[in-house]
């Protein structure tokens, strides 16, 4: 399966589950137990994402993106993207609260809403083809992604952040 490029479509949703994906022991953040269930969470959601169809417009820019791309930028990621994320968001949540390490994982989980909602005002704009507010819930993914990868590393779950990537 072809991953799409750096500087398209996938940065705006992926700045995308970073580092290893092993069973290693946590290095500070969540319990060993919810570390293990959480990475399950995020593996899989990796496995979606590597499932995706090929992004259709190869010569996007998400930061200044061409109307007469959004239609099928807004198909692909209303097909491709939005189920993954949002499975992956619902099954975060699903896992409850860790033993050890509640207030990182409490802002992973912020960020993984964030994915959602910001996933969401894209396929929004998209589809009303505004370049403008694509660019700017681009510009608000982005931000979030950065602070999910930071938050992923104080919990512990670094590699919860690798669907952000490139």
């Amino acid at each position: 399966m072809r991953r799409v490029p750096a500087g398209s479509a996938a940065v705006l949703l992926l700045v995308s589950m970073v580092g290893a994906c092993g069973g290693t022991a946590p290095p500070a953040g969540v319990d060993q137990a919810f570390h293990d269930r959480a990475l399950a969470v995020c593996q899989q959601a990796i496995a979606s994402q590597k499932a995706w169809a090929p992004f259709p417009a190869r010569t996007f820019d998400p930061s200044a993106p061409d109307p007469a791309k959004l239609p099928m930028v807004a198909t692909w990621l209303t097909s491709e993207v939005a189920p993954t994320f949002d499975k992956w968001r619902d099954d975060l949540v699903a896992l409850g609260a860790p033993a050890v390490g509640m207030a990182p994982w409490a802002s992973v989980v912020t960020e993984a809403k964030a994915t959602s909602t910001f996933n969401d005002a894209q396929i929004a704009a998209a589809s009303s083809g505004d370049p403008i507010a694509f660019a700017k819930a681009t510009a608000d993914l982005r931000a979030s992604h950065l602070r999910l990868a930071a938050a992923t590393g104080l919990a512990g779950v670094p590699a919860c952040a690798g669907m952000f990537a490139t």
